[in-house]
């Protein structure tokens, strides 16, 4: 921490730095660094992270509902393939 004390915000030359971004390794002042599961992010950086997270989560949404879809068309095929033999044996 000390080393963070010599130099200064990124963003704000006028403060001194209280951490390094992780994602860009910025230098940056307590009000431009936010903490996020433990780890300091900037503005910038944390905006990259969730937008990924979101995606992620849209992801296995749609991963899902396709999910339920096959198995919705994997039930109406056997479903039909079993009505096929019953009329074709019957």
């Amino acid at each position: 921490m000390a080393a963070l004390a010599r130099e200064t915000c990124a963003n704000h030359p006028d403060r001194p730095g209280t951490a390094v971004c992780i994602g860009c390794r910025k230098v940056v002042c307590r009000e431009c660094s936010t903490q996020w599961e433990g780890i300091h992010y900037c503005a910038t950086c944390l905006a990259r992270r969730r937008q990924g997270e979101r995606r992620r989560s849209g992801l296995v949404a749609w991963t899902i509902w396709g999910g339920a879809v096959a198995g919705l068309f994997l039930a109406a095929t056997r479903l039909l393939v079993w009505a096929g033999v019953l009329l074709v044996g019957g």
